[in-house]
């Protein structure tokens, strides 16, 4: 009956049993104060070295005398397990947590790095495109000025499209140009 149950540890908290038991840190065989049938209550703590977790409390129906100390041995240690297994699942599930934290920064960073290649392979093409281009401008400059060429009223349309993709590739140029980012220990 969980009504009772609660009864119970309510009952052994107000005496300062529950307490007393806690602070110990050692199992203990009591009476059973709220429990309707003649019995006992094993009170088990449930502590680490650090932390006490809380405890475990058995109603039995066996009087104190029944129980031996060989069992409140073995529950003992048992009781002493528990919270060694819960402590090592609370911490196993902080350092997962905190592993999958990492793998994120570590997918980041990854990325970073990636964009970054990029940029830098970027603005070498970019440079590598407008020497060519600046000779091909130069050379058309130069045609322009001979005033007897044949291709001289093609020349100021093939200039525009040579400063345009100049233009184009400078722009891109100033876009790619990044700031190196500013590193730092934690």
């Amino acid at each position: 009956d969980r009504r009772l149950c609660q009864l119970e540890i309510d009952a052994q908290i107000a005496c300062g049993m529950f307490a007393w038991i806690l602070n110990r840190r050692q199992p203990a065989l009591v009476p059973a104060l709220v429990l309707r049938r003649p019995g006992a209550l094993l009170m088990l703590p449930l502590a680490t070295q650090r932390h006490t977790l809380g405890a475990a409390l058995v109603a039995t129906p066996l009087e104190h005398s029944a129980v031996t100390q060989e069992t409140l041995r073995l529950l003992a240690v048992l009781t002493r397990q528990c919270p060694l297994v819960m402590e090592n699942a609370r911490l196993y599930e902080a350092l997962k947590r905190e592993h999958a934290s990492l793998d994120q920064a570590q997918i980041r960073i990854r990325q970073s790095e990636k964009l970054a290649a990029i940029g830098r392979l970027t603005a070498r093409i970019f440079h590598e495109l407008l020497n060519p281009l600046n000779i091909l401008s130069g050379h058309l400059q130069l045609l322009q000025m001979a005033p007897e060429s044949s291709t001289a009223p093609h020349l100021p349309v093939m200039k525009a499209q040579s400063d345009r993709i100049a233009g184009i590739v400078r722009g891109l140029l100033r876009f790619s140009d990044t700031q190196p980012v500013a590193t730092r220990a934690l």
